[in-house]
């Protein structure tokens, strides 16, 4: 409908193979419109997705290179909401394949597709942090997205580099605190349908109080690498992530999208379409 009406949108939605479809179903026409369709405007997955751009952006202006690779070190607290446990399981039994496509959005290397392209889904010390890594729950969107972005801007020649890649990891002080969420990550459908029953985890429509979101932060570390070595790192922090920040970054991206379309179809390649945060 908004395609049809040629009326922009942006929305929270964190399921990666919906958005496949949108893009395989609308892109063209949306382009064709001027119409810029915007998912995942929320903590997925725009800190991540803005972060590399920007990260990938300072080392070209600074070291005059493409960019390598950027590794995001994940840390916060807080806590998934019932309606977000309800979207990943229902992700997992009715679309597992494209879910754990990590070029489901496009982005794919001529090469294919590199070990180091795979999701990072263990336990490890970090000997550069000093702190343990493991998997980060959202890595598996914000990851997508953060690939889509550059391949969007390679197509206008604005790319971040041939050989880019981008990963997620979330950081904990221990190595009994980075077991204990990488078997949180790795649950099956069933075990937290069970936990949901039991009333350990929340039922759709539920979620952290009000005061516990007061509590919540999260703080993102991007270190990024060029093709000669060098780095630049990027630290973007904030609030609540699930709620408080994802109202923020949702309701400020249709402001901008509203206030500022006509620079952003003067911009090269800004056509409209399906397309990402940093992109649009």
């Amino acid at each position: 409908a908004c395609v049809q009406q040629g009326t922009d949108y942006v929305d929270t939605t964190g399921e990666t193979p919906w958005v496949r479809e949108l893009i395989d179903r609308f892109h063209a026409s949306a382009r064709g419109r001027k119409t810029f369709i915007v998912p995942m405007c929320g903590f997925d997955s725009i800190p991540s997705d803005l972060g590399a751009y920007i990260t990938a952006a300072e080392i070209k202006k600074r070291y005059g290179c493409a960019t390598r690779k950027i590794e995001n070190f994940v840390t916060m607290t807080g806590s998934a909401s019932g309606g977000t446990l309800a979207t990943g399981i229902m992700m997992e039994r009715q679309a597992p394949h494209r879910l754990h496509d990590v070029f489901v959005l496009g982005g794919q290397r001529k090469c294919g597709v590199r070990e180091e392209d795979k999701d990072f889904n263990r336990v490890e010390f970090h000997e550069g942090v000093g702190m343990w890594a493991t998997t980060f729950g959202m890595a598996k969107l914000n990851t997508r997205v953060v690939r889509r972005s550059n391949s969007l801007f390679e197509a206008e020649g604005l790319g971040y580099g041939d050989n880019f890649n981008y990963q997620e990891k979330a950081l904990v002080p221990t190595e009994k605190i980075a077991k204990k969420v990488w078997r949180a990550a790795n649950a099956p459908p069933d075990v937290i349908e069970r936990m949901i029953k039991q009333g350990r985890l929340p039922t759709p429509g539920k979620g952290p109080s009000k005061a516990e979101r007061k509590k919540n932060w999260f703080i993102f570390t991007m270190d990024g690498t060029s093709e000669d070595g060098r780095h630049v790192r990027t630290e973007i922090k904030g609030g609540d992530a699930g709620y408080e920040e994802t109202a923020k970054m949702v309701a400020e991206s249709a402001i901008l999208l509203a206030s500022k379309k006509g620079e952003l179809l003067k911009r090269k390649g800004a056509h409209g379409g399906v397309v990402t945060p940093a992109f649009a």
